[in-house]
C-alpha cells in the first residue's frame, strides 16, 4: 500500500535508511545509515528530485537508494541479513520511490521480494504500486524468523530495470 510507513514511535529494531546517511525524521524517529547487506550493489542519490509529499513521509528518505547490479540468475541478489531474537515474529517495513530518471511508466522496473525464504511479492513493481515517478511507497510483511537471522532478498528479473530499495524498517511484534 501507499503511506509513509509506521506510526508515531513504534519501537523499532532497525530503521535504514538505504544508500542515505543516518537522520532524524519529522516524527522523531531515528533512521541509521545502511548496513546489514549483503551483495549489496551500489547506492546513488537523486537530491534534485522533487519527492511527492506523502502524509507522514520524510522526503529525504526516499532520495537515495541502494541498488542491485549484476547478471541475472548468475550474480547474487541484493540481500539484507538482519540479526534478530530468534523463534520471534517481526513487522518488515520496505520503502520504496522510483526517483531514477530512466523509469517513466510501470513495467520497467519489476522485482520479486522474498523474506525469510519466502516470496512475499511476485514482480513488485514500484512506479505502478506508487501510482507514479517520484512518490513513496510503503510494502509491509509480518514474518516468523526461526533463526537468528532476518533476510530480505530483492530479486532480480531479466529485462528490466534493477531491484532497488530506499529504506527498511524492522518492527518486533
Amino acid at each position: 500500500g501507499t503511506g509513509g510507513g509506521t506510526g508515531g514511535n513504534s519501537a523499532a529494531l532497525y530503521r535504514l535508511n538505504c544508500g542515505g546517511l543516518a537522520f532524524t525524521d519529522s516524527q522523531g524517529r531515528t533512521w541509521s545509515t545502511d548496513a546489514a547487506f549483503v551483495n549489496g550493489g551500489d547506492v546513488v542519490t537523486f537530491p534534485e528530485q522533487a519527492i511527492a509529499t506523502v502524509a507522514g513521509t520524510d522526503l529525504n528518505l526516499y532520495q537515495s537508494e541502494r541498488y542491485w547490479y549484476g547478471e541475472v540468475g548468475v550474480s547474487p541478489n541484493l540481500a539484507y541479513a538482519l540479526p534478530v531474537t530468534p523463534f520471534q515474529e517481526y513487522t518488515v517495513i520496505l520503502h520504496f520511490a522510483e526517483v531514477f530518471w530512466g523509469v517513466t511508466a510501470p513495467g520497467q522496473r519489476v522485482f520479486d521480494i522474498s523474506i525469510e525464504g519466502s516470496t512475499v511479492a511476485f514482480s513488485y513493481d514500484i512506479f505502478f504500486e506508487a501510482g507514479g515517478f517520484a512518490t513513496p511507497v510503503v510494502d509491509s510483511h509480518t514474518v516468523f524468523v526461526a533463526d537468528s537471522t532476518l533476510d530480505v532478498v530483492l530479486v532480480a528479473l531479466a529485462g528490466v530495470e534493477a531491484p532497488k530499495i530506499s529504506a527498511i524498517e524492522v518492527l518486533a511484534v
